[in-house]
């Protein structure tokens, strides 16, 4: 009779064992995807731009707060020193730190002064190449209507 006891609690023990490790298995496959919000930063220098700008005295920054399910980005960025007003700021890509390319976000004309902020939400294409390094940012002004400063929006690890 203890033989048979002790193998039946075995036995329910073995199922009740195998069933938590299948509900366990099975609640990874059903959870909604995490969204991750990564992080970016580009240090704006005349240097940088593409050809480089060598009569000038900008720089400026830009950070970037990209949000993995919902493809939200959000950005802030500052300049100073530029040779007058900025007329255009944008982020373009697909592109290495050597090349141009076209724009992907123009920034509003309200956004073009000292600081700027603004969201907008990427297609699956433009968050690849964001998270690939493959997007800058850069302000244009009068002087320089190629772009006076520009920085590579890379990814900053947290």
């Amino acid at each position: 009779m203890f033989i048979f006891i002790a193998h039946h609690n075995q036995r329910n023990f073995i199922m009740k064992y195998r069933f938590i490790l299948l509900l366990g298995i099975a609640s990874v496959f059903t959870m909604p995807a995490m969204a991750e919000v990564l992080h970016f930063k580009a240090e704006l220098t005349p240097q940088a731009e593409v050809p480089a700008v060598h009569n000038s005295r900008g720089k400026g920054s830009v950070e970037v707060h990209f949000d993995t399910r919902t493809r939200r980005l959000v950005w802030q960025s500052e300049q100073s020193g530029l040779s007058g007003p900025a007329t255009m700021a944008h982020f373009h890509g697909p592109a290495d730190p050597t090349k141009n390319a076209n724009v992907q976000i123009p920034v509003s004309a309200g956004q073009l002064g000292h600081k700027g902020r603004g969201d907008v939400k990427l297609t699956n294409e433009q968050a690849k190449q964001l998270m690939d390094g493959l997007w800058y940012f850069n302000y244009h002004t009068k002087a320089h209507p190629g772009g006076e400063i520009r920085g590579q929006v890379l990814r900053v690890k947290q």
